[in-house]
């Protein structure tokens, strides 16, 4: 069944409904209480809270969902209880109607220290995701080793000095993590190894008849654009002020990351009998 309404993970959205009867009119509300039960469906366990009287005599009601209650993503069901003395009244007439709590968009990482970190950034960069994999996992870690080794990822310190990033002992992480804050050293790092793994492709060649000319292999543009970036980042701040900023820019260029995740409303109205 089609989900009535829809909620991300963790919004605590104002839930009002208007409560009829069988024949569509307002439930007059004077005197009674009202609740709010939903559980996750199908036999998740169930909360049940008070719910307010907006406007008793136009059947109006709403709930405010409180922090934890929309925590974890599913399917839920959910009903309103009229108390009138000793009856009970459910809304809607079927029982209950459905609605979905969705999962939020993960944040980005406070820190990197693995190399495996930073496979699908490289992957980005270098035009191999969202398709068939071109580079495997254990290439793309021996270029980054290689960038680490020839001390290419640095960044000065305002404060003065400079942090040089080495590999770990196991040589599957990077000392110390890149933080938020390391954006040089960041795209220092993404830039060089996509780079190298792309240099020997980045040939071009063209074939040209009366009726057709075609190009193939140009694949510098980006790497431009990047390249710019970086002289950004070494005599300024520029556009991208942390890694987040800057790791959303690379993403969203290549179109990897379509925001289609939609923050609900905060107002849900609904109507039942």
């Amino acid at each position: 069944m089609k989900p009535a309404f829809k909620i991300v993970q963790g919004n605590l959205p104002l839930l009002t409904a208007t409560l009829t009867d069988a024949a569509g009119a307002p439930v007059v509300l004077t005197g009674c209480t009202v609740a709010f039960a939903f559980q996750l469906a199908p036999q998740g366990t169930g909360i049940t809270a008070a719910a307010t009287v907006t406007d008793a005599l136009n059947g109006k009601v709403s709930y405010q969902f409180a922090a934890g209650q929309t925590a974890a993503p599913g399917f839920y069901r959910g009903q309103w209880r009229v108390a009138n003395g000793p009856a009970l009244t459910l809304y809607p007439a079927c029982g209950y109607f459905d609605f979905e709590i969705i999962g939020a968009l993960p944040l980005a990482a406070a820190s990197f220290d693995k190399l495996a970190d930073f496979y699908d950034d490289i992957r980005a960069v270098a035009g191999d995701l969202g398709r068939r994999k071109i580079y495997e996992d254990g290439a793309i870690a021996g270029m980054m080793r290689h960038q680490l080794r020839m001390k290419r990822v640095r960044q000065e310190r305002r404060a003065g000095g400079c942090t040089v990033w080495t590999l770990t002992p196991d040589i599957m992480g990077l000392a110390p993590a890149i933080t938020n804050d390391d954006t040089l050293a960041y795209a220092l790092l993404v830039y060089h190894t996509a780079h190298q793994l792309v240099l020997p492709n980045l040939e071009a060649y063209s074939y040209r008849t009366r009726a057709l000319a075609e190009r193939f292999g140009e694949r510098k543009d980006f790497l431009f654009v990047l390249q710019n970036t970086l002289y950004d980042l070494e005599n300024g701040e520029g556009a991208y002020a942390n890694v987040s900023g800057l790791r959303n820019w690379l993403f969203a260029v290549n179109g990897i990351w379509v925001w289609s995740w939609l923050q609900a409303e905060q107002n849900i109205e609904l109507s039942f009998h």
